[in-house]
């Protein structure tokens, strides 16, 4: 993950390489920008619309619909207290039902 910090107009910029096991690299961007105090709006490269998202203390929570099929992803990123590490619950759903989970570590290399 790059984060490449705040923008000139307010937003934050992030690009990331996924690895998942047996597949190329992928790679995506992330933009967030407040809307209220503690709330954010998230454009997301697998988003298909916003992402709605608040915060409290140092977790982030996500919710958006990914591209295709109806599925909604809801995560919680918990940042860790190096301040370098967060790590990533998911849970994705289709028509309200669970089908799918994940857990992953996201480090900053730069």
């Amino acid at each position: 993950m790059k984060a490449l910090g705040q923008q000139a107009d307010g937003r934050f910029r992030l690009e990331q390489n996924v690895r998942f096991e047996g597949e190329p690299v992928e790679s995506r961007s992330w933009m967030m920008w407040q809307t209220t105090p503690g709330h954010y709006s998230t454009t997301l490269t697998e988003a298909s619309r916003l992402a709605v998202g608040r915060t409290d203390g140092n977790r982030l929570t996500l919710r958006y619909p990914l591209k295709g099929w109806g599925l909604i992803m809801h995560q919680i990123l918990d940042l860790t207290n190096n301040g370098r590490t967060v790590v990533n619950y998911g849970s994705i759903r289709f028509l309200g039902i669970p089908i799918g989970q994940l857990r992953a570590t996201i480090q900053l290399t730069h």
